[in-house]
């Protein structure tokens, strides 16, 4: 047998991501991404002026739709984590996107974006240590205003802490377990954005539609919670019976 025919026998491996639903992560992909590695972030930085300008005007905007985050149990303290989506994997918020078109031109400009929102956490507010949907993509958080760094204020990937800074992006996995707090007395506001990593960008479809039945099925459970009691291969069944209905 020729090289070249043992070649075309060696099988092709694909990488498959991790979704929530497979239990928890266990995978290696690191606490955070060094930024330098992606030129869409210096991008992002130098038009932060740009992007916060829209982002507080939609804020003053009546219009607007922030709220609290569905999960409540995930929140802790005295307030609310609230959130003012523009994209959610793939699917765009119209009445939102239409109120910052610069932001949106930005971030629709990378390979691989798929979400984006306005996340407000109240002072004297925490979100609880939690693993995301998926290890597909690269979390970023960019600054808005933030009232106070460590130890006051701040973010932990694994055991791993940093203080968010106005102007600048970090990212991270959003699969490995991860808080945030805010023990000041004002709220913080950050842009949190999704950018599929380049290994699953061929399998960006399927990633949004599986994370999409996931978010449906964690909202059905939290509206009913005895879905959450029913054995795994009949929550995978609903699972599946979502995301066949999306388009």
């Amino acid at each position: 047998m020729t090289a070249h025919a043992m070649t075309k026998q060696q099988p092709h491996t694909q990488p498959y991501p991790w979704f929530s639903y497979h239990g928890p992560y266990h995978g290696d992909s690191p606490f955070y991404y060094n930024e330098q590695d992606y030129d869409w972030v210096k991008t992002i930085e130098d038009n932060f002026e740009t992007i916060r300008h829209e982002l507080f005007a939609f804020l003053e905007n009546r219009k607007s739709t922030i709220d609290p985050y569905f999960n409540v149990d995930l929140v802790g303290g005295e307030n609310y984590w609230k959130v003012g989506t523009f994209y959610f994997w793939g699917k765009r918020n119209d009445e939102n996107c239409d109120q910052v078109p610069e932001l949106e031109k930005i971030l629709t400009s990378i390979p691989g974006f798929v979400s984006a929102g306005l996340s407000i956490l109240e002072g004297n507010t925490s979100i609880k240590a939690h693993q995301g949907d998926t290890d597909a993509s690269i979390r970023g958080h960019l600054g808005l205003k933030i009232p106070a760094e460590l130890p006051d204020s701040g973010f932990e990937v694994g055991n791993i802490q940093k203080s968010w800074k106005e102007g600048k992006v970090f990212l991270f996995s959003d699969a490995q377990d991860h808080r945030a707090w805010n023990n000041s007395s004002e709220k913080r506001y950050i842009l949190i954005f999704d950018i599929i990593r380049p290994e699953f960008l061929d399998q960006q479809e399927d990633i949004c539609k599986n994370a999409h039945s996931l978010i449906a099925l964690q909202q059905l459970e939290y509206k009913m919670p005895i879905v959450k009691k029913l054995p795994g291969k009949f929550r995978g069944l609903i699972r599946r019976r979502l995301k066949s209905r999306l388009q």
